[in-house]
């Protein structure tokens, strides 16, 4: 689903990694280790500077709008600010062809979102702003999920539901790729980001991730 081969970008260098199709990967490391641009390139916002990135082979098609089949929670607002929370979910489904009314109730719904459904975005508080985020790209029933922090400003409760809705997601199909501080629980397995390389760990047993085991995916390593 995901191979990046000798990627070089901003800090990263010499990145190889393979994510297979429908996995739930947690990419851990630090802020400014580059999470966010590793995600960055798989959606194809930026391009490498060295180095070969392959998405979903088995589908490529010359279709132009393919991208819009890959689902991306962004850090950032991607917001109609001026328009309702309806509005703003049906945006990126008229690209699809998919305008499925009941879909959308759905999804708000899950995400404890129903009651804002009228309401403008830029009156929303930060929690549901976050929460719309994700819908945004749940709603599109994405094949590729990319994750960018989406715990950040959510409570305990909500943190659960959202890593819910993700693994429902994830078992239905869709290959998830989440850039996270911190593990979360679910059973995936981890891409640590440290020091510019992927380290990889085992599968984590019963739910919880474990401690990794060091294993360098370049092509030498340094002693």
């Amino acid at each position: 689903m995901i191979e990046f081969i000798g990627v070089y970008k901003f800090n990263l260098r010499n990145l190889n990694f393979k994510i297979e199709d429908r996995e739930f990967v947690n990419l851990v490391g630090q802020g400014g280790t580059g999470k966010t641009t590793i995600l960055k390139l798989a959606y194809g916002e930026i391009t490498p500077d060295r180095g070969t990135i392959v998405i979903n082979p088995k589908s490529q098609t010359p279709n132009p709008n393919a991208r819009l089949r890959i689902g991306y929670i962004t850090q950032s607002n991607t917001f109609l600010e001026d328009k309702d929370v309806l509005t703003n979910l049906e945006f990126p489904l008229k690209f699809l062809g998919n305008h499925n009314r009941q879909e959308m109730l759905s999804v708000l719904n899950k995400l404890g979102l129903d009651k804002y459904c009228k309401s403008k975005v830029r009156d929303l508080p930060c929690s549901a702003r976050q929460l719309l985020k994700i819908a945004l790209s749940v709603v599109k029933n994405p094949i590729l999920l990319l994750v960018d922090e989406p715990l950040a400003n959510l409570d305990p409760d909500q943190s659960s539901t959202v890593l819910t809705l993700l693994k429902d997601m994830h078992s239905t199909g869709t290959t998830i790729l989440l850039a996270t501080s911190l593990p979360v629980q679910s059973e995936t397995k981890e891409l640590h980001l440290i020091n510019d390389e992927i380290m990889k760990s085992a599968p984590p047993a019963a739910g919880f991730p474990t401690g990794f085991s060091p294993e360098y995916n370049s092509e030498q390593e340094t002693s």
